[in-house]
């Protein structure tokens, strides 16, 4: 029964981790105006040391690095496949007129430089009504609370 169990091991193992590091930069739009929000994700496949970028010239940032991972395992046939992903995301505000590069992430697996793509996103000057349907699409509230009343 021993000698079962190591032989499934040796196999299965190789199987979990045969993943390909790989990091992937994404934008949730390639165009915004002045004053507009966008979210950028950086995607993992290993864990692994990542460096995500912490400064986005032309941006500011108004939320970020939130974290997020899942894990998933699939069987095909026989075969076991486990997916691991993890994913850095932020909220940016435009705050220059121009195209402005969002920056590549890095990350070091086994000794290995992984890098991943660069977006680049051109803003344009903003409408004079402050009212526009991007402005409204995000909101913020913060809660307090105390044992006897609660404020919005």
């Amino acid at each position: 029964m021993k000698l079962f169990s190591v032989i499934a091991l040796l196999f299965f193992v190789p199987l979990v981790y045969s993943q390909k590091p790989e990091v992937k930069l994404s934008v949730s739009s390639k165009q915004v105006q002045k004053g507009g929000r966008i979210e950028v994700s950086y995607a993992v496949n290993q864990k692994c040391n990542v460096k995500i970028p912490r400064e986005f010239r032309g941006f500011r940032i108004l939320s970020g690095p939130s974290t997020s991972s899942s894990v998933s395992h699939s069987n095909y046939y026989g075969k076991v496949q486990t997916t691991i992903r993890y994913v850095y995301s932020y909220i940016l505000q435009a705050n220059k007129v121009g195209k402005h590069t969002i920056p590549k992430a890095t990350m070091v697996c086994d000794g290995e430089d992984y890098e991943s793509n660069e977006e680049t996103v051109e803003v344009t000057k903003g409408s004079t009504n402050q009212n526009s349907t991007e402005e409204s699409e995000f909101y913020f509230s913060r809660i307090q609370s105390n044992k006897s009343e609660v404020y919005v």
